[in-house]
């Protein structure tokens, strides 16, 4: 699948009173259907590509799964996400809830009342700092990385570990694109105690939900 196509559109320039005909990229949003262990989980409507990885990064980032241990076989089927978990996870995807329909607009709110929290209990210790320096050089990284996403009005993501980039990713959601940067370090083996995530857009509740729930500090 692919993230963007080509489409023609009017652009109007209104300090010039002028309209003109091109063709612009626009950036694509498909629905994508995540199914755990036969159980179709959630609907995620994003970016079509990195799939694994946003299906990995979702699972982990609400807690249904909590380790990449825990997972078994993953396949991309179109739009579709099978994953097949190594221990049974059936009490999770229980408490997860029936199928979910969750827009790139925003999150859930039921993210505030998550059950599966209750349990676990995602608070994260740790004395991991950075300098101020470190902070606004990684912003300044993942703003020249995302140049082009700025331009498709898309969202972006990052992961840094000692001042290095480690994952990266790009979505129409700004949910989505953390999840598939978690997607990725996970699968790279990537341990989430010492790195910083940084992220265009505001910085709602429920994302920092996510990264406690992996153990971002």
């Amino acid at each position: 699948m692919q993230a963007t196509v080509k489409s023609r559109c009017i652009r109007v320039d209104f300090s010039r009173g002028v309209e003109e005909l091109r063709e612009a990229e626009v950036a694509l949003e498909a629905p994508v259907t995540i199914v755990v262990d036969g159980v179709e989980l959630v609907t995620l409507f994003a970016t079509p590509i990195d799939l694994k990885e946003l299906a990995v990064g979702h699972l982990l980032g609400q807690g249904v799964i909590r380790s990449v241990d825990e997972v078994g076989l993953v396949d991309v089927l179109g739009s579709r996400v099978f994953v097949k978990t190594e221990r049974g996870v059936s009490d999770r995807i229980s408490e997860y809830g029936k199928l979910r329909v969750i827009t790139s607009a925003c999150g859930s709110t039921e993210d505030f009342y998550h059950i599966l929290d209750q349990i676990d209990h995602p608070y994260v210790s740790s004395d991991y700092a950075i300098a101020l320096d470190a902070l606004l050089d990684a912003v300044r990284e993942l703003n020249k990385l995302s140049a082009r996403g700025h331009l498709l009005a898309v969202h972006a993501s990052g992961l840094f570990q000692d001042g290095r980039l480690v994952a990266y990713a790009e979505d129409v959601g700004r949910h989505n694109s953390i999840d598939k940067v978690v997607g990725q370090a996970a699968l790279r083996g990537v341990g989430f105690d010492a790195t910083m995530l940084v992220t265009t857009g505001r910085q709602p509740a429920d994302a920092i939900l996510k990264c406690a729930r992996v153990g971002i500090p």
